[in-house]
């Protein structure tokens, strides 16, 4: 960018990157804080994380994540 160019106060320049450009997001913040206290109730062992997962599901009579799925995907590529 020129020097004579000014960018209004609310734009950033290209490539711009600062810390302070990354503000803590409070959803994200909640979110590791969650992922922290079940990572500490089950010791890091995610097959344990993966069993208390799945007796929620089955309290709760209905999937806890319930996606459609997704269509297969077809490359289109020569393979040599």
């Amino acid at each position: 960018m020129r020097a004579d160019m000014s960018l209004p106060s609310c734009v950033r320049p290209k490539n711009f990157w600062s810390p302070e450009a990354m503000s803590e997001d409070p959803i994200v913040a909640e979110t590791r804080a969650a992922r922290e206290r079940l990572v500490a109730r089950f010791n890091g062992d995610l097959d344990a994380l993966w069993r208390h997962l799945q007796e929620v599901q089955k309290d709760l009579g209905t999937r806890v994540v319930r996606r459609a799925p997704k269509p297969p995907t077809v490359l289109n590529r020569k393979i040599s």
